[in-house]
């Protein structure tokens, strides 16, 4: 029992003293040497992405792929063709098998890039061709 209680102490304290040195601030056997750090930093910035102007669900069943809910009026993707009720299965290339798919595949993709979207609708596959959009 005391064993027991021992450890439910120590592995709290093990967890909150690395988290208190972070990872890498020491390591066992090094010596802290006068060593220059650079820091790189990376901003991202979301405005100016690429858009399709499609509102997205989620398919049901064994139907994979992401459903379109809306087309936004003038959109690339309404004068690509595409319509509601539609289910894009590929987008340049890249499969889409869910929503996160599609979205990945899109932000891969720069405004003004023409893709090839592949969609269901009744049935049949249909290649579209869209020309990307800016997002606001």
């Amino acid at each position: 029992m005391k064993r027991l209680a021992a450890l439910a102490l120590a592995v709290p304290a093990i967890l909150l003293a690395g988290l208190a040195l972070g990872p890498g601030d020491v390591r066992a056997g090094e010596q802290d040497r006068d060593e220059k750090k650079v820091e790189k930093r990376v901003i991202v910035r979301p405005a100016g992405r690429s858009m399709l102007g499609v509102g997205l669900d989620e398919t049901e069943g064994e139907l994979r792929g992401a459903k379109v809910r809306s087309v936004e009026e003038g959109s690339p993707a309404e004068k690509a063709g595409i319509k509601g009720g539609d289910v894009i299965v590929r987008f340049d290339g890249i499969r889409v098998d869910n929503i996160y798919d599609y979205t990945f595949a899109l932000r891969s993709r720069k405004p003004g890039q023409d893709v090839r979207i592949t969609v269901k609708r009744g049935g049949q596959e249909l290649d579209l061709v869209a020309t990307l959009g800016r997002r606001p």
